[in-house]
């Protein structure tokens, strides 16, 4: 943690910009002796994704009902349980149980747009809950605006990007799956995420 206490932000616009998905090396050197750096080795040139809804909603789909989950968006989640308070359930009878869930999205596969000392981008989540049998109960898409300054994008592109969401839980259910989708690159992740332990009172 300390030596994020002092960084320098370097950019720098790719010659020959094929957007063709191929990872590209980085490397930054300093003359001084005696210097370690830290600093990503890498990215991806990625084409802009297509603002088509259509496409926007196949592509979530496909990572939804995927056997296998999507890693072009890191992600890393976190689910604790809480008691609701009578009354304030969606749908659900007073005292239903709810989830704390806090997806931390990794910065790499993020495409933000910069506007002077601003940072902008969009992000898609699902946050599904299913069955013991696979069947979809509940299925809320929500669209996550970002707007960043510099000292929160200097914090994204090191810690990522921390979202707290609050899941109002069926009793039928026993996975909750999580699919995250950057609007700028059309890049995915997701998560299964077993729910045994948290409903069996552990």
């Amino acid at each position: 943690m300390a030596d994020s206490t002092l960084t320098y932000t370097l950019g720098f616009y790719p010659v020959d910009e094929k957007s063709n998905r191929d990872f590209h090396k980085i490397q930054v050197a300093v003359a001084r002796p005696h210097v370690s750096l830290h600093y990503r080795n890498g990215y991806l040139d990625v084409p802009r994704a297509s603002p088509d809804e259509r496409q926007r909603r196949l592509q979530l789909h496909d990572a939804l009902w995927s056997p296998v989950d999507a890693t072009e968006l890191g992600l890393t989640v976190h689910v604790s349980r809480l008691a609701m308070p009578p009354g304030t359930s969606a749908g659900q009878s007073p005292g239903a149980a709810a989830l704390d869930v806090l997806v931390t999205i990794q910065p790499a596969g993020v495409q933000l747009k910069q506007e002077g000392d601003r940072y902008d981008g969009r992000l898609d989540m699902l946050i599904v809950q299913r069955d013991a049998k696979g069947n979809e109960i509940d299925a809320p898409l929500s669209t996550i605006e970002l707007k960043m300054l510099s000292d929160t994008y200097r914090k994204f592109t090191t810690a990522g990007l921390p979202v707290k969401k609050t899941v109002a839980l069926s009793a039928r259910t026993e996975t909750l799956r999580i699919v995250v989708r950057d609007a700028g690159s059309g890049m995915i992740g997701s998560l299964t995420v077993p729910l045994k332990e948290l409903k069996d009172g552990v």
